[in-house]
């Protein structure tokens, strides 16, 4: 497949505003629906849509190469959930979540050794600045409102360490499954990569004695196919995007239009306060966006 980096930008934008998409209902599905039977219904739900896709496309697995990088994947999102529901369960959302602003810092060290990528410097410097835009963001939205005081914060809360580990498994995400899609269609990996983790869902609901909380999901299945829409759009179009664009610079496009989108969709949607935070933040991020993108 021919880069083209325009397409690239396109497909970015078009998965944040997916994701941002899927946060947004995934804040009002959690109000009826257990984290982990989310997760499940979420996943499993889009197993049509990328089987749909690949039959399409007359998708293959074109080499065994594929199982490597296929497998790492799945792993790495398992991890990656678990620690996150981890997290925030003994640690405050405030103090946990702006870890996860290193997501593209970290995919930016992997990316070099695994497929050869290394942005330019200013679109490191973009980069630098969209992780800067998330710390601002979530400092104001923390207990402790003083820089310093939120940094120590942070290292003093027991969910620190599991959402690190969270955000280092979904940097790792988005290059592995570069390399997997070299050998297999888009449709098929996301097949099995939601496939894979409806299972363990389900496994760890079972083992609890409760899968009964799937149940919920008839009283909340309107924003639940909302949601599985454009997950699976989201998880498709970035899939995509990779093969256009450096991984790195992907997932910083997605961090600041998806801070962007969680402002706007904060104050329309859920009547959220706009804070000159959120007002730093949405500034930096788009000056971090612009820095990548400029030519």
């Amino acid at each position: 497949m021919t880069a083209d980096p325009s397409l690239g930008i396109g497909l970015t934008v078009g998965s944040a505003l997916c994701w941002a998409g899927l946060d947004a209902s995934r804040k009002v599905l959690v109000q009826r629906v257990s984290p982990v039977a989310l997760l499940v219904m979420l996943t499993l739900g889009q197993i049509p849509l990328f089987g749909i896709w690949a039959w399409l496309g007359g998708d293959t697995i074109t080499s065994w190469d594929y199982v490597l990088p296929g497998l790492a994947s799945l792993v790495l999102n398992v991890v990656a959930n678990l620690c996150f529901f981890r997290a925030v369960t003994v640690s405050p959302l405030s103090l946990t979540v702006p870890l996860l602003a290193f997501v593209p810092v970290f995919t930016t060290i992997a990316a070099n050794p695994l497929l050869g990528e290394m942005p330019g410097v200013r679109q490191i410097g973009g980069i630098g600045v969209v992780v800067l835009g998330a710390l601002v963001l979530n400092a104001g939205a923390a207990e402790e409102r003083r820089p310093w005081a939120f940094a120590r914060a942070l290292i003093r809360e027991p969910g620190s360490l599991p959402m690190l580990v969270t955000a280092l498994c979904w940097s790792l995400t988005i290059v592995v499954d570069k390399l997997a899609t070299q050998h297999a269609g888009f449709g098929i990996h996301g097949a099995v990569l939601n496939a894979g983790l409806g299972i363990v869902g389900l496994l760890l609901l079972a083992s609890r004695g409760r899968l009964g909380e799937l149940r919920a999901v008839r009283t909340a299945w309107k924003p639940l196919v909302f949601a599985i829409t454009v997950g699976a759009a989201g998880l498709g179009s970035q899939l995509v995007a990779v093969q256009h664009l450096f991984t790195a610079l992907v997932e910083a496009g997605k961090r600041a239009i998806g801070v962007t989108m969680s402002v706007v969709v904060g104050r329309f949607v859920f009547n959220e306060p706009v804070t000159r935070y959120k007002v730093g933040a949405v500034v930096l991020m788009s000056l971090g966006a612009g820095l990548i993108v400029w030519k």
